[in-house]
Formats: structure tokens, C-alpha cells, sequence
């Protein structure tokens, strides 16, 4: 689900890998997607908090480095920064 709207392809493809869709000639298997699809959806409980002691012009700056895992990291920006990251 995404801003509100449920993907009906994802939800396709996490019900069932066998699901009847679109012939594919040639594709690329990566072990372990399908568990990370249902780990993206579940909710986390992270939050950011700012280190002001380590931060150089913390009050100047408007640059932020983030340290963390990259999908609990993307779980917490998603909601705020959605369809504004390029």
C-alpha cells in the first residue's frame, strides 16, 4: 500500500508466486524477494533523532546524514518525503 492505494500487483505477487498474470520469457530470480516485499510492509516502530553533538552546524546546515538500516530507515522517510526523492 502506497499513500493510501493498495498495488494490486505486489498484492498479487505476495499472495502467491503462482498467481495466473502475464507470460514472462525471461526474467531474473533473486532468492529472498519475496520475504523482503513482505518485510517492507510491515510497520516500523523506528524514529530519527538528530546528534547535535556530532553535528557540524547543526543549525545552518541543510544537509542530514543518516546512519542505519537502509529499509527502516526508507519505512520511517516514506509517509513525509513520498514522491518527493529523486
Amino acid at each position: 500500500m502506497a499513500d493510501g492505494k493498495i498495488d494490486f500487483e505486489v498484492l498479487r505477487g505476495l499472495l502467491d508466486d503462482d498467481t495466473a498474470g502475464p507470460m514472462e520469457r525471461y526474467g531474473l530470480v533473486l532468492p529472498g524477494k519475496r520475504e523482503a516485499q513482505l518485510l517492507a510492509q510491515t510497520p516500523t516502530t523506528a524514529t530519527l533523532e538528530p546528534d547535535r553533538e556530532n553535528s557540524r552546524d547543526w543549525d545552518t546546515t541543510q544537509n542530514v546524514v543518516i546512519e542505519s538500516d537502509n529499509l527502516e530507515v526508507l519505512k520511517v522517510l516514506q509517509r513525509h518525503y513520498f514522491g518527493q526523492i529523486r
